[in-house]
């Protein structure tokens, strides 16, 4: 059935061929023009021109002449035809009407055009196709987006980025990753951090940083880094004791050697060069005097950066010690004739290795330094700065300085220098100061007033140190305790021979006696109590600082103020605490040139506060005592109910 339809349709077409034969060949076609050209019979139709046609189209096509349209797109439509461009697009423009996709956006390629969002980031998003930035970062900003890298740091580096932290220390530790600084220090303080270095010492040296322990004290307060300066000064003293003459300088030699040659140069056979040492500005390092046993200073020495170096050396041993710390000298000049030139008077402190304050004097006014033939004044004030000035100024500054001139030498023993000869070595005494309990101090008190001075006390013997000489100590503080009591002992002593003594009271009602050293005249000279098993000397009194008890068993002292007028007081009421006095009152008073009042005021933590005169009244009534009236010792003797004992006679 199949292949009898095939030749039916076969024979159909045959039929239609020969018909349009046919008809061409006698002129009967219908012809069906396109592009002027008959679509049936290929004649050319008689009636077209090019370009003549005003077209209608239909799907692109002229209905009238069957041309298709060529196409001018705007927007997407052609302006001819109007049909829509299928768009065929490269790199987002369709190549047919140039328009540029509008674009839909999956995963940042366009679904339309294929073509690839090229970004606009906001915050790691991009604007455009929504897309999440993968961040390809750069010193910690995406190089893509531009945004910064939110560091999550691991050992201070960021485990998203890779960058290093660049740190922000506070107290060793960056507050930005966490990280502890290893510290580089350089000076004590972290080169990386700046946290300076908490210092682990050993001894003086930081084992974290290497710095050198300031506050490091060895257990000699320095005593033995001025072993070779010591040793070298007695061979010094020795050799001209020996020879009447110093042996010859050699090159190069130690920065001391010019001190010691001056000093010694100076050395006398019949008198006594030794040494002492002292902390006479309290860093915790003793300093080194050279002394001659009437305590006149001839040199000192001093730790810096824990290296011994000079301070001073005194002209023919013009070099004193006062009271706290203060260190005076003069300095005087001769001229051709002999006659004296120039007097320079200096109260200073040792500061910082210098000897820092005032000076004043006079000179020869013309300068010639010849003759003694006038005089004229000056003041150098503490910032070196010299000025002239008058007489009368002059002479207000040398009475005020004038109780350091009475007797500087006792003053400077009155500091507790241990005096060590230079010649002669070791301690020729057979008698040891105990001051380890009450029964020996007592023992000790007697021995000092019988077996070493014999009876008398001899201020000039106790200055030379001929004294120090009778007895031994265990130990520097035993020697301060037994100097102490002599520098008491000096104030009452007159020229007949003293009777010392003690007395015993429990002057705080704590159940604890304290023992009382006195002179049968019932001067106090010391108080000592107990603590702890341990014999503690409260305090002592001298010719600057006088004291009485009451009947309450409170400590009432009188010192007196220096540099200033003789009259400048302080005035302190003391009760006995544990091992210490506890200060009740504290006030002092000061006069001018001419003897008037010229400043009242309290004292506390050793500050200086002005006070009215009613305030005053009220402090000073708990003195309870007018000085003017009564003498300290009978107050003591009428009031405090001690008991005189005279110390045994050994």
């Amino acid at each position: 059935m199949k292949k009898k339809s095939n030749i039916l349709l076969l024979l159909a077409i045959i039929l239609m061929l020969i018909t349009v034969s046919f008809m061409a060949a006698c002129g009967s076609c219908a012809h069906d023009f396109k592009d002027g050209i008959c679509a049936v019979c290929g004649e050319a139709d008689p009636d077209y021109t090019e370009g003549s046609c005003t077209h209608s189209y239909t799907a692109g096509v002229c209905t009238q002449c069957g041309i298709a349209c060529t196409h001018n797109y705007e927007n997407g439509i052609c302006a001819t035809c109007r049909i829509p461009c299928l768009h065929s697009y490269t790199d987002g423009v369709c190549v047919y009407c140039q328009i540029s996709c509008a674009h839909s956006y999956m995963n940042g390629i366009c679904i339309v055009c294929k073509s690839s969002c090229t970004h606009s980031f906001t915050d790691g998003t991009c604007t455009i196709c929504g897309t999440v930035c993968t961040h390809n970062y750069a010193d910690g900003t995406c190089t893509a987006c531009g945004t910064a890298c939110v560091h999550s740091y691991a050992e201070g580096v960021c485990t998203t980025c890779g960058m290093a932290c660049s740190h922000n220390y506070t107290d060793g530790t960056c507050i930005v990753c966490g990280i502890t600084c290893t510290h580089t220090f350089e000076e004590s303080v972290c080169t990386q951090c700046g946290m300076n270095c908490t210092h682990t010492y050993d001894k003086e040296i930081c084992t974290v940083c290497g710095f050198e322990n300031p506050d490091y004290r060895p257990e000699d307060k320095g005593r033995s880094l001025y072993n070779e300066i010591v040793e070298k000064y007695k061979y010094l003293v020795l050799y001209k004791y020996m020879n009447e003459e110093l042996p010859p300088r050699i090159e190069n030699d130690p920065f001391y050697m010019d001190a010691l040659y001056e000093v010694v140069g100076q050395f006398d056979p019949t008198m006594n060069f030794g040494y002492s040492f002292k902390d006479i500005d309290g860093d915790g390092y003793v300093e080194l005097l050279l002394v001659e046993n009437s305590n006149r200073l001839y040199a000192i020495f001093t730790v810096k950066e824990q290296v011994p170096a000079i301070v001073a050396t005194f002209q023919q041993g013009m070099g004193y010690l006062g009271h706290n710390g203060m260190i005076f000298f003069n300095v005087k000049r001769f001229g051709a004739s002999g006659g004296q030139i120039l007097l320079g008077n200096y109260f200073t402190h040792l500061i910082d290795g210098k000897l820092v304050g005032i000076a004043y004097g006079w000179e020869d006014a013309d300068g010639n330094y010849d003759t003694q033939d006038d005089e004229k004044y000056y003041y150098i004030s503490a910032d070196g700065v010299k000025n002239d000035i008058t007489y009368d100024d002059y002479k207000a500054i040398r009475d005020e300085y004038a109780y350091y001139w009475e007797a500087p030498t006792r003053l400077t023993k009155q500091n507790n220098l241990q005096f060590n000869p230079a010649l002669i070595a070791g301690d020729m005494s057979d008698i040891t100061a105990d001051f380890s309990t009450y029964d020996e101090i007592i023992k000790t008190f007697g021995l000092m007033h019988s077996k070493v001075t014999e009876g008398k006390c001899v201020r000039s013997k106790w200055i030379s140190g001929a004294y120090d000489a009778g007895m031994r100590f265990k130990c520097e503080e035993d020697f301060v305790i037994y100097n102490r009591l002599f520098a008491a002992c000096v104030l009452v002593q007159s020229k007949e021979k003293a009777t010392f003594g003690y007395a015993k009271k429990d002057l705080n009602s704590d159940g604890v006696e304290e023992l009382i050293l006195l002179e049968s005249n019932f001067h106090v000279l010391a108080i000592f109590t107990e603590m702890d098993g341990k014999m503690v000397l409260l305090d002592s009194y001298n010719d600057l600082r006088t004291a009485f008890i009451d009947e309450n068993g409170r400590i009432h002292v009188r010192q007196r103020v220096l540099p200033g007028m003789e009259n400048d007081c302080e005035y302190f009421v003391y009760e006995v605490g544990a091992g210490e006095l506890l200060v009740k009152v504290a006030i002092g008073i000061k006069f001018d040139a001419k003897g008037e009042q010229k400043k009242i005021y309290q004292i506390s933590d050793g500050t200086a506060a002005d006070l009215d005169q009613t305030a005053w009244n009220e402090l000073y009534a708990e003195f309870s005592l007018d000085i003017g009236e009564i003498m300290y010792h009978t107050y003591t003797k009428d009031k405090s109910g001690l008991i005189f004992t005279a110390a045994p006679i050994i």
